[in-house]
């Protein structure tokens, strides 16, 4: 919404934009159908007097103003143009999202893990990561530490690091932070991470949640020895000796027995 008095409009596109020069010289361009500003630039300094437009063949516009400080301006539209570049980087993550949802569902663990991290999708790397380490726990560690954390540039490697510090926030997760961290580590050397100027951070708050995390699986861990305790105590008690009522028995039948020997050697 323009609160400022509009006093030039134009139509462009079939209809479907307009464009509005208004008294503090600000020339917007609006989408109809969603009554929304999709440009809006200050050229000029005064009212904004004279307002027309050129449709060019490559779908761009032309837009010339003159304001009331005498003075023309030619300003280029690319909205169609820029419509068009994001309805095609649109296409191509949808393409994306399709091949690492292909790949997960075929155990291609390493392309899976770097479309997630190329598509910038934590949710699924965190995923891919589990099912990996879950299918063989091995194969995924080897493969992080030798193949696929070295062949990561340092701004995918900072992004891998930044998912991991969400990740170690959450107790659920922190079995998957800590496997990265332990490979991250393993893959490179602590003087190449050291002039990384965003790691520093990002690693306080990481060793900050570990040991956190390590605190309570101590706590946990101490607390299973009561388990073992209890269990112990509900087992049966051994006796230490026999009571008199079947030591008695005993002896009555050790004399039948004795007696049932002599009969029969007679």
């Amino acid at each position: 919404m323009d609160r400022t008095p509009v006093l030039q409009v134009a139509f462009f596109n079939k209809g479907t934009q307009l464009v509005t020069g208004n008294a503090e010289g600000v020339l917007r361009v609006w989408a109809i159908a969603e009554s929304e500003v999709v440009w809006s630039g200050e050229t000029h300094e005064d009212r904004i007097w004279a307002l027309s437009l050129v449709e060019q063949e490559n779908e761009n516009v032309l837009l010339l103003s003159g304001s009331a400080d005498g003075v023309l301006v030619a300003t280029e539209d690319y909205t169609s143009e820029e419509a068009e570049r994001v309805r095609s980087e649109r296409h191509e993550v949808i393409l994306k999202e399709q091949e690492l949802a292909n790949a997960m569902r075929r155990g291609r663990y390493t392309e899976a893990f770097l479309l997630a991290l190329k598509l910038n999708h934590p949710r699924n790397l965190r995923q891919v990561i589990m099912k990996w380490s879950v299918k063989d726990a091995e194969d995924c560690e080897t493969s992080l530490c030798r193949s696929i954390l070295p062949s990561l540039g340092e701004e995918q490697l900072l992004r891998l690091l930044q998912f991991t510090r969400e990740w170690v926030s959450n107790a659920r997760h922190c079995s998957v932070a800590s496997l990265v961290m332990h490979c991250v580590l393993a893959s490179h050397h602590f003087t190449e991470l050291a002039s990384m100027p965003a790691v520093r951070t990002i690693l306080e708050a990481l060793l900050a949640y570990m040991q956190r995390h390590s605190q309570r699986l101590h706590e946990v861990l101490r607390r299973t020895y009561y388990v073992d305790y209890v269990t112990r105590s509900l087992g049966p008690l051994t006796l230490t000796s026999e009571p008199p009522f079947i030591r008695d028995v005993a002896t009555v039948d050790d004399g039948l027995a004795l007696k049932r020997q002599r009969a029969e050697t007679v």
